[in-house]
């Protein structure tokens, strides 16, 4: 499975289904083989990821983004004022597993995370006071790391087809999202897939997303014909 066929593959069967194929090396395909003609991981939820991630391979654990919504300190307090805020927060930071906050140390250093909230944020409970800025820097970040900035045009998510949203209930819920500097889940990841089609795969749930394309792949008779059409 040549490298350079990845277009026509992804154009058969689709490329989330190649990249499930390519992980699980299925039909042929391998993450080696088809390199980086697949999606980027953008791991969106600390909470979530902290219940899952042992179930996520360690390749891509090792080379995703982590774009979380917390404070940096709630993971990772250092004074008891910042424990205290941690421990009220619903998403029981101060119980992740070591190993966990471990790999989270490792990859910052390597600048493949980002924490939304400002340390300084006034936030008291979901969904927190307001900070316009707060998406200017998770694409100043995405930026450093070669991608392309967000899409913060408003006329954009004001008239954004229907029919273009995978994830979100509408453009304007986007655009009220990433103004107010929310971490809605689904329009979070809406913003950030669209921004970066073609080289970002947004998750919430590693579960969710596994078993979706362990469900396509199930189709064995479109995958077989896609693969064995361009096979040597």
């Amino acid at each position: 499975f040549a490298s350079s066929r990845y277009y026509m593959a992804r154009n058969m069967i689709g490329r989330d289904v190649l990249r499930y194929c390519a992980e699980n090396k299925l039909f042929g395909a391998s993450l080696e083989t088809v390199g980086d003609a697949v999606s980027t991981f953008v791991f969106i939820s600390a909470s979530t990821l902290a219940h899952e991630w042992k179930s996520v391979p360690d390749a891509i654990l090792k080379d995703s983004l982590f774009f979380f919504g917390s404070k940096r300190k709630w993971l990772f307090p250092k004074t008891e004022d910042e424990v205290k805020e941690a421990s009220l927060q619903p998403g029981r930071y101060h119980k992740f597993d070591p190993k966990l906050l471990k790999l989270i140390l490792e990859k910052e250093k390597r600048g493949l995370v980002h924490f939304l909230k400002a340390p300084d944020l006034k936030f008291i409970h979901y969904p927190g006071p307001p900070d316009p800025n707060a998406y200017k820097r998770v694409s100043d970040w995405f930026q450093t790391l070669g991608l392309k900035p967000l899409v913060l045009d408003g006329k954009y998510w004001s008239n954004v087809e229907k029919s273009r949203l995978k994830f979100a209930r509408s453009g304007y819920a986007v655009k009220a999202n990433y103004e107010k500097g929310f971490h809605d889940y689904d329009e979070v990841m809406e913003l950030v897939y669209h921004s970066n089609p073609e080289t970002i795969q947004p998750i919430h749930s590693w579960k969710l997303y596994y078993a979706g394309k362990q469900k396509a792949c199930l189709n064995m008779g479109l995958l077989k014909y896609g693969f064995d059409v361009i096979a040597e």
